[in-house]
């Protein structure tokens, strides 16, 4: 009698176990996103990173949105900013801790600007 309720609840503790390790593997990955645009942009206004790693997909590697804020772009084509960001991940990438990553990259007058058209 034991042995059949046992099972489903082990399957379960499996699961939970299994979620909490993807759970602080993401964490850690995020920290890793955030520490090298830290180290690269030492001078940003903003740095957001957030995980957006879908449900049911947190076996895999972790999705990242980047919000950077630095006067340091100002006047570089947003194609330009975008490379300098991702060179940043590309060993992430290719060992798939990083699947897939967006990047919102601003100088603080854009910012500002995007900041107040959402009022």
């Amino acid at each position: 009698m034991f042995s059949s309720v046992l099972k489903p609840v082990s399957g379960v503790l499996s699961i939970l176990c299994r979620s909490i390790t993807d759970v602080e593997r993401h964490v850690q990955n995020v920290a890793e996103v955030t520490g090298r645009l830290e180290g690269a942009y030492p001078g940003a206004s903003s740095i957001q990173v957030v995980d957006i790693t879908p449900q049911g997909d947190e076996a895999n590697g972790t999705y990242v949105a980047v919000n950077l804020v630095d006067e340091g772009f100002a006047g570089v084509p947003l194609l330009r900013r975008h490379r300098e960001v991702g060179k940043l991940f590309g060993d992430l990438l290719s060992s798939n801790t990083v699947h897939a990553f967006s990047a919102d990259v601003w100088t603080d007058e854009e910012w500002a600007k995007v900041q107040g058209s959402r009022l």
